[in-house]
Parts: structure tokens; sequence; C-alpha cells
């Protein structure tokens, strides 16, 4: 490997284990955005919702983004590709958020 190619696939652990962190610390307040927009006696079953789409998520993305890198010498480029992928849709999510944020306030 070459130098370069060590420096970019630092930053890509890096900025891999900054989505991880950044994914882990929104769940609270994604439960907690949820949770007050639902009434009481059907908080259980909100929180079972986010529960199943926050773990069926983690299981696409990982099995996704595996077959991407799993191929032998192609683990720089997958998780390129990868992580393209998770910043498009970390774009999506927040434009919906903003747009949600824009209707409740109204």
């Amino acid at each position: 490997m070459t130098e370069l190619q060590w420096i970019v696939s630092a930053f890509t652990i890096a900025f891999a284990s900054l989505i991880l962190t950044a994914g882990a610390l929104c769940h609270g307040s994604a439960q907690k955005g949820i949770h007050g927009r639902v009434e009481k006696n059907r908080s259980g079953i909100a929180a079972g919702v986010l529960n199943a789409m926050r773990q069926t998520g983690s299981v696409i993305g990982v099995v996704l983004f595996g077959s991407l890198v799993g191929t032998a010498g192609a683990f720089v480029p997958g998780m390129h590709k990868s992580l393209a992928i998770s910043v498009a849709l970390l774009l999506v999510v927040v434009i919906t958020i903003l747009i949600g944020i824009g209707d409740v306030k109204k």
C-alpha cells in the first residue's frame, strides 16, 4: 500500500467511526421525538416499531456494506462506496427531518 492509500484508509475509518458515534448519540433524541408524538397508551407500540426499524436497518446495512467490502482486494474501494452511500442516506434523513420540523412548527 502506498502512503496515500494509508492516509485515505485512515480517514475512511475515522469517518466511519464518526458516523457510527453520531448514530448512537441520536438514538435517544429519536426515541424522545417519537414518544412525544404518540398517545401515552400507544408508546409501547411506538418503541417496538422504532426498535424493529433500527435493527432491520442495521442488518441491511451490515449485509450491503459487507458485500461491498467483502471481495478480495476491494476493501478500500468498497469502504469508499459504503461511506458515499451512508452520506447520501444521511443527507436524505437530514432533509426529511428539517421538512418534518417545519411541519411541526406550523
